[in-house]
């Protein structure tokens, strides 16, 4: 028994999103008080009113099972919970069954009606529910219909406490929601630091790495090209201008290299940048043109006309080569371009299909 409740609320937990996940969870909440509401009013004889619950509990039951069949199926179950709780809401307040105690529970239904429906529809059905209320507690005819003698005292007063509940309710889901909102805006915020160079923007090595791997298991992509580059003599310019002057230069080149190149460009370390391209082939003939675009910028800082020269190292391959490989060999062809003198570069072919 205690095995097939934990698969039960596993598989609740597991829901496909969010409108599943929540509605779920309110199904099964539902399901339990109804339960026991059923055996309660079994037990003090009210017999009438345990077939009424014991009805609302199965409901609860079939709508769970809608919700977990597909998202027409939680479509379905939420627009039936909503005409199951109007119509359960109205019978407690018609019948004031037991005893006038039932009006009790719609002070939670505020509360409810945005948590599962938000504000769009939530509002509506705590407004129709308000209407209900009004109308058998305050209208002519609404008073003579109801079965059970409401004090006039409470006749008057708890349109005013559903009120406060629903306000207090509003009050509590605006500070969810500004909270959910600042929560969701600090994740996308610290996802892009997770994955980009705070000084360039570009991909850092984590952001890169993961991208070269999604495109590896693309199976729509076909052949790949990796370049590493570095700035010939970076440290030089650190020492004679500055660091400060150093973080600019690799900002503007970094905008150079994501000018002349549609694919995603990385800082691969400290001067170093990495270009994967995937089917559009980078060929030798383009990246000498990067090359030579790169060693014609000027770059002007506090009147200081810099220029730099890169080395680049190149390796092509299939889809199916292994990651490590790749960027093992492109940084190979790219020590390969520094020790024959810098200012070029160099290329290998991985396999036989890559090369074009």
């Amino acid at each position: 028994m205690t095995s097939l409740i934990k698969e039960f609320l596993d598989n609740t937990s597991k829901a496909k999103d969010k409108e599943e996940f929540r509605f779920s969870w309110i199904f099964i909440i539902l399901i339990i008080i109804a339960g026991i509401s059923a055996i309660i009013n079994y037990v003090t004889g009210y017999i009438f009113l345990f077939w009424v619950t014991l009805c609302f509990a199965l409901l609860c039951i079939l709508d769970y099972v809608l919700c977990k069949m597909s998202k027409t199926g939680v479509r379905l179950s939420t627009w039936l919970l909503a005409i199951e709780l109007l119509s359960l809401f109205t019978f407690f307040i018609y019948t004031g069954m037991p005893e006038g105690t039932s009006i009790i529970w719609t002070c939670v239904l505020p509360a409810c009606g945005l948590f599962l429906y938000k504000r769009k529809y939530g509002l509506t059905l705590i407004g129709l529910m308000f209407v209900i209320l009004v109308f058998f507690l305050w209208t002519p005819w609404g008073i003579e219909m109801v079965k059970y003698d409401y004090p006039t005292a409470l006749r008057i007063r708890f349109p005013f406490i559903y009120i406060t509940f629903f306000l207090i309710s509003l009050l509590l889901d605006t500070i969810r929601s500004h909270i959910f909102f600042e929560l969701r805006k600090t994740k996308k915020e610290y996802e892009y630091l997770y994955y980009h160079d705070d000084l360039t923007g570009v991909y850092n090595r984590r952001g890169f790495n993961d991208y070269v791997n999604s495109k590896l298991q693309d199976e729509s992509v076909s052949n790949v090209s990796l370049m590493v580059l570095d700035i010939d003599h970076f440290k030089n310019i650190n020492d004679s201008y500055g660091h400060l002057v150093g973080d600019v230069i690799l900002k503007e080149l970094s905008d150079v290299l994501q000018e002349n190149t549609k694919f995603p460009v990385a800082r691969w370390g400290g001067e170093e940048f990495a270009i994967f391209v995937t089917d559009t082939s980078l060929s030798e003939k383009d990246v000498t043109k990067l090359c030579r675009i790169i060693e014609s910028k000027v770059f002007d800082k506090n009147n200081k006309k810099i220029r730099l020269t890169v080395s680049a190292g190149v390796a092509y391959a299939d889809r199916n080569v292994d990651p490590v490989a790749l960027f093992r060999h492109a940084d190979r062809c790219l020590y390969e371009a520094k020790n024959k003198g810098r200012n070029l570069a160099r290329f290998c072919y991985i396999n036989k299909e890559s090369k074009k």
